[in-house]
């Protein structure tokens, strides 16, 4: 990392605490030229990289201030990028070769004279043949330049996921607290790019690393989902990005994965918490107690909605039933009903918190569901 030409100071870095700052001499703020460079990174490429995209994600949580430490965050963008190995330069050679035979051919005429004298005369005839095999030299050079990337699609495999409608976060590895869309909906990922010679010919998809780290939802939230594109069957197709990318199959389309979103404690799926959906809680419960198959919990019907009776809509309504277990704990956007514990305490927090609901002026029903069981929601951002 170069020093900053738009700020002309030294650019300080320490590696411990991550923290960077720009040293002028007498610590005032500076004012850049529009366009001007604030920092210059330069990357090494080690040899035998595979040629491809490698992304650079800027993770989220980042602080910037000016002079005196005044923040200054949320004037400043930050974009993701990457850094694109290009195919290596390939040359092939081919050698002229040219073969020269030379054939000797001796004939014998032999005379004879019936007289006192023989004379025998011999005759060497030399014959050059000359046999010339050509081979033309054939040079093919690929440079980057050559060719031009066209696109890059992808091929995915996914499983749905379940959120909470008052879910307004964003996915973060480093965070111990795992909401917002999941990045493990997304079982597998490949990245292909399709190069295309200046000919125009399109050449072979070529595959290339991936690093799923870089998966994520373009900032999209469970909750942004809910409110700006209300579905009424709780069913919403998310686009999935790659880094700065948002990701397309080899025909150009969008891909997104199926993430069911709905109201805590909605265990009927009719967009609000009553009663009703505390009865059927106890229901299910006590036919699952008094089932002896080993499965009951899963084959148990839950939802008494009969216009959501897939599998897929019996996992959201129990994960919206199951409101006393933290919804930070790992892995709880992907379970199954057969994987959760409903219990008579799940009816029972439904049931305060309907009858919190309505003596409360103007409720505000996560600040409610906080205050009934604490430490166990997501804190907004």
């Amino acid at each position: 990392v170069a020093g900053s030409d738009a700020y002309n100071a030294v650019l300080n870095y320490n590696p411990n605490l991550q923290i960077a700052d720009f040293a002028s001499e007498d610590g005032s703020g500076v004012g850049a030229a529009d366009g001007s460079d604030v920092m210059v990174l330069t990357i090494t490429i080690p040899a035998g990289t595979e040629a491809g995209k490698y992304y650079i994600n800027i993770p989220a949580g980042y602080f910037i201030s000016t002079e005196g430490g005044i923040d200054i965050t949320d004037r400043v963008v930050m974009m993701n990028g990457y850094v694109e190995v290009l195919p290596e330069v390939t040359t092939t050679t081919t050698t002229t070769t040219t073969t020269t035979t030379t054939t000797t051919t001796t004939t014998t005429t032999t005379t004879t004279t019936t007289t006192t004298t023989t004379t025998t005369t011999t005759t060497t005839t030399t014959t050059t043949t000359t046999t010339t095999t050509t081979t033309t030299t054939t040079t093919t050079t690929t440079t980057p330049g050559d060719n031009t990337l066209d696109r890059v699609y992808a091929v995915v495999e996914t499983t749905p996921g379940y959120y909470f409608s008052h879910d307004n976060t964003t996915y973060d590895a480093n965070s111990e607290y795992q909401t917002g869309f999941n990045p493990g909906m997304i079982t597998s990922l490949k990245l292909y790019e399709v190069w295309v010679t200046p000919e125009g010919a399109e050449l072979d998809p070529v595959e290339i690393a991936v690093d799923a780290t870089l998966i994520n939802f373009g900032g999209n939230t469970p909750e942004d989902e809910y409110k700006n594109n209300f579905q009424e069957d709780f069913s919403y197709d998310v686009a999935v990005y790659y880094g700065a990318d948002a990701l397309v199959d080899a025909d150009g389309n969008a891909i997104t994965v199926t993430a069911y979103i709905g109201v805590k404690g909605d265990t009927n799926l009719d967009g609000v918490v009553t009663p009703s959906d505390a009865a059927s809680i106890l229901s299910y419960y006590a036919d699952v107690q008094t089932n002896l198959a080993a499965d009951a919990k899963e084959t148990t019907d839950l939802c008494p909605n009969i216009n959501y009776t897939a599998v897929e809509y019996e996992n959201l309504s129990a994960f919206l039933s199951d409101v006393n277990t933290n919804e930070f704990d790992p892995g709880n956007w992907a379970l199954t009903k057969g994987e959760r514990a409903l219990t008579p305490s799940d009816a029972a927090d439904d049931l305060g918190f309907y009858a919190e609901v309505q003596v409360t002026l103007n409720p505000v029903h996560y600040d409610i569901w906080n205050e009934m069981l604490p430490g166990r929601l997501l804190t907004r951002v």
